[in-house]
């Protein structure tokens, strides 16, 4: 049980057996959603199941072989993201609670991947949320930086101004 082919084959039956129950369970009032990501997970794992007649291939069987070493190292990286992404997702909630629990994680995903979808504005006008958050952290980034520059100005004219005294005093001497 502990080669990714089987594990493929166990959650492939698993997941035809939990559709086929809930088909059964709920008759005609199944919910067509749930049937249809079921089945496209379990359409997706039979695929996957397919790269085992790969493994004879010369130049792919090695190729397969790699990239289940690498999914299988990969496994504790996916566990830390997903309890990273479900922390930054539970934070929103608690910050913005009108939003619903579907809408922020809908949000955080298209986050981690650059907000490929989310728009600000309306037509011709209408940018990537991302470019929208990222300019104005710009933005303020620029203000806060030009701050900080006219207090240096400030403190650097205030020094000279003390300096200048001690300065006209020495050359008296």
């Amino acid at each position: 049980m502990q080669q990714p082919l089987n594990l493929l084959d166990v959650a492939g039956l698993a997941l035809v057996a939990i559709t086929l129950g809930t088909h059964i369970r709920d008759g005609c009032d199944v919910d067509a959603e749930l049937i249809r990501g079921l089945c496209g997970v379990a359409v997706l794992v039979q695929f996957l199941r397919l790269l085992y007649y790969a493994m004879p291939v010369p130049g792919l069987g090695g190729f397969v072989s790699m990239v289940i070493e690498v999914v299988k190292d990969l496994s504790m990286f996916f566990v830390f993201l997903g309890i990273l992404f479900v922390g930054f997702s539970t934070s929103y909630m608690v910050m913005q609670p009108e939003l619903t629990a579907s809408a922020v994680f809908t949000n955080q995903f298209t986050l981690i991947f650059g907000n490929f979808d989310l728009t600000s504005g309306e037509g011709a006008e209408a940018k990537p949320l991302f470019q929208t958050q990222l300019s104005k952290f710009a933005e303020d980034v620029l203000s806060t930086v030009r701050a900080l520059q006219a207090e240096l100005g400030q403190l650097r004219t205030a020094v000279q101004q003390r300096e200048q005294p001690a300065v006209s005093a020495r050359s008296e001497e």
